[in-house]
């Protein structure tokens, strides 16, 4: 498993701290259990020295990827984690306003400014420019980078940059304990804002799901015949017998979804109802969805834990 964790030690901070906190705390090392507040202190200094020695690592109290490698690898891990449809819903409204980008032709990003921003939100280079390559990926890439950077329920996830659909599935969503499953799975289902990954290496993001259990997407390099070699960011309807897989985000089991509360930024921001957000903020059914090709986000986006006022701009041409 490719390990694309930061490296921690005494002194750091954040939401990846908390999560190295619970995997420490399922590893059963006979130590106190550590408070998930997402600051290396002392305490976790030293329950990571214990680690490491158990694990006959390095026992310099510094988490690498050796040390994620073997915490990510614990049978545990999957139960430290939920996969609720709710907040990874916003991912359609970050995608909707790039709806109808064009490149030019040869996968060129041209005039449209969104292309450009969809180019650039991975680390490929072809012949030395930023463009010239297929950028399906790059587009679903991008979109999660955003998703992340601005929800507090998925501050933790390390952001995508690539614009390879197999490296995409089989590289960075494992390595970030995302969910990944089959269109036939008895337990989960396609939902609103689950990313899809074709049998024909094509990748998009679910808009809705039919009577019928086809799909609408929306797609990066694509055309009307549905080929993944267009031309344009388009909305498309997909049978579910040309999925490959789905791919859902994850959630720390410490995030309070019976009151549908954030318990992991108390620090930054107070926690928050749902409810009583809507109420306070929405003025009309409107409010609650994307109106125009760049619109901001609404209240119920924020009610997911959206922070864009200053965590970035909002979805649209120049992007975050």
């Amino acid at each position: 498993m490719s390990i694309t964790k930061p490296d921690l030690r005494k002194g750091s901070k954040g939401p990846v701290v908390k999560e190295l906190q619970i995997l420490l705390n399922a590893q059963n090392l006979n130590q106190r259990a550590l408070v998930p507040d997402g600051d290396f202190g002392n305490k976790t200094v030293h329950v990571v020295k214990v680690f490491q020695r158990k694990m006959q690592l390095e026992d310099n109290g510094v988490i690498a990827a050796d040390c994620w490698r073997v915490l990510l690898a614990h049978p545990q891990v999957k139960e430290l984690y939920r996969y609720p449809t709710g907040p990874q819903e916003f991912l359609v409204e970050i995608a909707i306003p790039y709806i109808g980008a064009t490149e030019s032709r040869g996968n060129r990003m041209g005039n449209d400014p969104r292309m450009q921003e969809i180019f650039e939100a991975d680390h490929h280079l072809k012949d030395g420019m930023t463009d010239g390559y297929p950028w399906c990926c790059a587009f679903v890439s991008m979109c999660v980078q955003k998703l992340i950077s601005q929800s507090i329920f998925y501050n933790h996830v390390r952001k995508p940059y690539t614009a390879g659909v197999s490296y995409f599935r089989t590289r960075w969503a494992p390595s970030q304990n995302c969910l990944i499953f089959n269109p036939n799975n008895e337990t989960y289902s396609p939902h609103k804002g689950d990313v899809v990954v074709y049998r024909f290496s094509h990748i998009g993001i679910v808009e809705s799901v039919n009577e019928d259990g086809s799909l609408n997407t929306i797609e990066g390099n694509t055309n009307q015949a549905g080929s993944r070699e267009g031309t344009t960011l388009r909305r498309k309807v997909r049978q579910i017998s040309s999925v490959r897989c789905l791919i859902r985000l994850p959630v720390p089991q410490s995030y309070n979804f019976e009151q549908q509360i954030c318990m992991a930024e108390q620090g930054v921001r107070q926690p928050f109802s749902t409810e009583d957000f809507l109420r306070e903020n929405s003025s009309s059914p409107q409010d609650l969805s994307c109106q125009s090709t760049y619109a901001t986000p609404s209240s119920a986006t924020r009610a997911y834990g959206v922070i864009g006022h200053n965590r970035g701009r909002v979805p649209g041409v120049t992007g975050f």
